[in-house]
């Protein structure tokens, strides 16, 4: 099993966690962000961004649909969902990149795996081909919420 020691273990890297880690960077504190799943969390890969950019076309095809009030006649009107999505998924690669370049710079290390506190000092991280253990002199849990079952 390797060990690690920083200054700074944050436990989730959607906005709680990506943000607090950018911040301990940018201050110069050895910072290791562990995830479970995505860097930037539900919000920007499945909830909030995904959907508001499929609104923001669905509001651009009910306009184009609407136009002929106004005198605007479009006659082969097509949705391609393929597209769509592509360009969906677009969006989130590039906030997500945004954010992996914003925690290289600050030399914040993200390892992707599942944290589980050992005591109040370290958390043992298993990953998809080791454990690691990690000691670390102050911890924050970003983990977001899920609803209850």
């Amino acid at each position: 099993m390797n060990e690690m020691k920083t200054e700074l273990a944050i436990i989730g890297a959607g906005p709680g966690g990506y943000v607090a880690g950018i911040r301990a960077g940018q201050l110069g504190i050895k910072t290791i962000i562990i995830e479970k799943n995505y860097l930037g969390g539900v919000c920007l890969n499945v909830g909030c961004i995904p959907t508001k950019a499929l609104l923001h076309a669905s509001e651009i095809l009910l306009n184009i649909k609407n136009s002929s009030k106004m005198g605007i006649e479009i006659n082969d009107l097509k949705l391609d969902i393929k597209k769509l999505n592509s360009w969906k998924n677009s969006i989130i690669d590039k906030l997500v990149s945004g954010i992996n370049f914003l925690l290289k710079n600050y030399n914040v290390e993200v390892i992707f795996g599942e944290a589980k506190f050992i005591d109040e000092k370290t958390l043992l991280v298993k990953t998809k081909n080791d454990d690691i253990k990690i000691v670390s002199k102050y911890i924050i849990i970003a983990t977001g919420s899920r609803p209850s079952e």
